[in-house]
């Protein structure tokens, strides 16, 4: 009977040894989480943002654990153990790779091809898929010594706004006296097909007011929209460090109904013998 024990209690710890303990996420939710996370980071380079952004690293990070209803303790929890158990990191590895390949070749199939937006009269569409707010340096983030400072770019691809529509943009912005960039502004540039370009550019201050700033910018009737570029916190030299906050922005395009078209007038040919 000892020896059944023995046996047993063997057997569990061996069992325990292999499996993931309470708290840790199993293999398959592991990959989940990895898997949209290299997404979401790679969304960022290729919207042309620098890989040393840590504010929307840290914000892409909070989505995807927010979505996976995961808080950053369990996250790390889950992280350090399966960096502790090489097999099965080399298991989530393997299903990541897997989700990877799939995307892939779905993206060779066609299968996430631009659609094209049916507009009503008078609609508007969102441009902006990007965090509503920014504050830099982030709250929370270490500060290091001659920190690059940060933009806000974006680019919006010509599908998505048709020749005449309006792009708005709103925005509150603060920037703090103690930021030391020069000529700080902010532009958009639309590029036209074939090779025509125009541009806005606004300026700010640093003198720490909240201030709402409004773009609005008509596209030509005539040209079609290649793509749609531009930069917030632009600036020409940055002496120092960054104090800015960005807040409730919005960025939309806004479609007018088409003018009627004109009616032709038809003219009626009298007969010759009519007298008048």
């Amino acid at each position: 009977m000892k020896r059944l024990m023995l046996f047993l209690g063997l057997a569990g710890l061996l069992l325990s040894c292999s499996e993931q303990p309470h708290g840790v996420m199993s293999e398959a939710k592991m990959a989940d989480v990895i898997y949209n996370l290299t997404l979401a980071n790679n969304c960022l380079m290729m919207k042309g943002y620098m890989p040393q952004n840590d504010s929307l690293k840290k914000k892409n990070f909070e989505y995807v654990l927010h979505q996976h209803h995961l808080t950053v303790a369990e996250f790390d929890t889950s992280a350090m153990w399966y960096a502790r158990h090489s097999d099965h990191y080399e298991t989530v590895y393997g299903l990541v790779i897997v989700k990877l390949t799939k995307l892939q070749q779905d993206l060779n199939a066609g299968k996430y091809k631009d659609k094209v937006i049916v507009r009503t009269k008078n609609d508007t569409i969102n441009l902006w898929h990007l965090p509503r707010d920014f504050q830099f340096p982030a709250k929370g983030v270490l500060k290091v010594k001659n920190q690059p400072h940060n933009k806000v770019a974006f680019r919006v691809e010509g599908n998505m706004v048709e020749k005449g529509d309006k792009l708005l943009m709103t925005f509150l912005m603060k920037i703090n006296p103690a930021d030391r960039a020069t000529h700080q502004r902010m532009w958009i540039k639309v590029h036209y097909i074939p090779n025509v370009t125009d541009s806005l550019v606004l300026y700010t201050k640093n003198d720490g007011k909240w201030r709402k700033y409004t773009l609005s910018f008509p596209l030509s009737t005539t040209r079609k929209v290649n793509f749609v570029e531009g930069a917030l916190l632009d600036y020409t030299k940055a002496k120092g460090k960054q104090e800015a906050v960005i807040d409730s922005l919005k960025f939309i395009r806004v479609s007018y109904p088409p003018p009627p078209a004109p009616q032709q007038m038809v003219k009626k040919h009298k007969p010759w013998y009519w007298p008048f």
